[in-house]
């Protein structure tokens, strides 16, 4: 027992002694001047990083979303990490920082400054996996609809000890979704028409989204029997973000030979969506037609016969008092 112990202790020895052997050479690797041959043996690191998921779309504002950050540190043999040869190897030390971000979005990490852990058996190669988190949130109604915007993440392992530093860099791809915001600069028409008669009226519709959109003027329902609205102009009308536009409509009153006083109440509709994507569509705006319709029954005869008739009646008598005057000569 004494003879197998002595040998597991030697063999223990030999181990520790190489390892030393092997630390000695590489601190001396280290330590000679960087265009010598020496500096070619430095040993060698690698950074992942990766983003647990990394494409956000529809991403609604102010909506804060969160990915995990997946960072893989690896180093390879004859690693002397500063401090090894007192015992206490150094950690790596890893930042991360923002390297790029689109003007609408906040991007905050978790952890800005990681640290791999280095052992003693460290110059052996090894690696270590770390993790922290990115939140994020659209901050302005401005960002562009339905496209890619990217923030562009850099890690870099600074240099420690014989071990090189080593960078690596991931994107996370945000697609902003349709942010509606139609206002109108009228919401409420009144008036008076006779049959016969008709009207042009006007709305100014102010697009403040983020996305172009189509934007159209229909009655929300069906029509009284002598009225007409013309929506030809107020339709299917394109309007840039940031844009005013001026959809018209015409009313019209059918004639009518009988007396008539009514009064409706006609609810229009602007509708509106996102160009190219009938799908999205934003809260329709209602506009109120308070229409009166008054009129009398038409004479039997109109006021242009009546005048013609009145002009031939003033005729004749003229030649009839002319007639009495000459007669009254002779």
């Amino acid at each position: 027992m004494v003879i197998i112990k002595t040998i597991a202790m030697s063999k223990i020895r030999r181990s520790f002694i190489a390892i030393w052997m092997i630390s000695f050479l590489a601190l001396i690797l280290q330590i000679a001047p960087e265009n010598a041959h020496a500096g070619l043996l430095r040993a060698k690191s690698e950074l992942k990083m990766m983003a647990e998921e990394d494409y956000f779309y529809e991403v609604q504002l102010n909506r804060e979303m969160e990915t995990n950050l997946t960072i893989s540190y690896s180093w390879g043999r004859l690693a002397i990490p500063a401090g090894y040869f007192l015992l206490r190897p150094s950690p790596t030390r890893i930042d991360i920082e923002i390297a790029s971000k689109p003007s609408w979005c906040e991007v905050e990490l978790e952890k800005k400054n990681l640290s791999a852990e280095m052992s003693m058996l460290s110059i052996f190669g090894g690696n270590v996996t770390l993790e922290t988190r990115v939140r994020f949130r659209i901050v302005s109604k401005d960002a562009p609809g339905l496209e890619e915007g990217r923030i562009v993440l850099v890690a870099v392992a600074e240099k420690n000890g014989n071990i090189n530093s080593s960078s690596a860099s991931c994107e996370i791809v945000i697609v902003p979704a349709f942010y509606p915001d139609v206002e109108v600069d009228n919401d409420y028409f009144s008036l008076i028409l006779s049959p016969g008669e008709e009207r042009e009226l006007e709305v100014e519709v102010e697009n403040r989204g983020n996305m172009e959109i189509v934007a159209s003027i229909e009655p929300a329902e069906e029509l009284p029997e002598l009225v007409s609205i013309d929506t030809t102009f107020a339709r299917s009308i394109d309007i840039d973000p940031g844009e005013k536009k001026i959809l018209r409509f015409r009313v019209e009153i059918e004639s009518y030979e009988k007396e008539i006083e009514e009064r409706y109440i006609i609810p229009l509709e602007l509708s509106y969506f996102a160009k190219g994507h009938e799908e999205l569509k934003g809260e329709s705006i209602g506009i109120d037609l308070d229409l009166r319709i008054k009129g009398q029954p038409k004479p039997i005869i109109s006021k242009d016969t009546m005048v013609i008739i009145e002009g031939v009646v003033i005729l004749v008598l003229l030649i009839a008092l002319i007639a009495v005057i000459v007669r009254c000569r002779r």
